[in-house]
């Protein structure tokens, strides 16, 4: 395998047929993939994104530690309520972000703590990161 293309992490593909991946590529081999609208790869065509995450804590949904050294107590990712989300019985109900019911009451916090599709906070937060990410364009 090519040193300049490292796989971080295969999604296993859950009812599909196939996987999803990260990889870490360099600059200029983001460059390159960049050019087209899809990736070859034996013979399937793949859509491609950049992929940035965030530190997030799964035992107090708090950002920049993981649940390791937590110290804070437990809020659920789904429901919001003091307890792990591994735990929560109230999955059938609709989610309620924690960190938006705290930090942007007036949003709609309708969705979990982890979406990042879904929430305001870690989409902000996904955003001030790429702000730093060096692509190796020229500004």
């Amino acid at each position: 395998m090519d040193p300049a293309i490292k796989v971080v992490y295969s999604f296993p593909p859950k009812g599909r047929k196939y996987t999803s991946c990260v990889v870490e590529v360099s600059s200029e081999v983001r460059s390159v993939l960049r050019r087209e609208p899809r990736i070859y790869i034996c013979y399937s065509a793949c859509r491609f994104a950049d992929y940035v995450r965030t530190l997030q804590c799964f035992r107090c949904l708090g950002f920049g530690h993981t649940s390791t050294g937590c110290g804070s107590s437990a809020l659920c990712g789904h429901c919001s309520e003091r307890h792990d989300t591994r735990e929560c019985t109230n999955k059938n109900r609709e989610p309620v972000c924690a960190n938006c019911k705290r930090w942007l009451p007036h949003d709609d916090i309708h969705h979990a703590a982890t979406d990042g599709r879904k929430c305001p906070i870690i989409r902000r937060r996904i955003m001030e990161k790429i702000k730093t990410i060096n692509y190796g364009c020229e500004s």
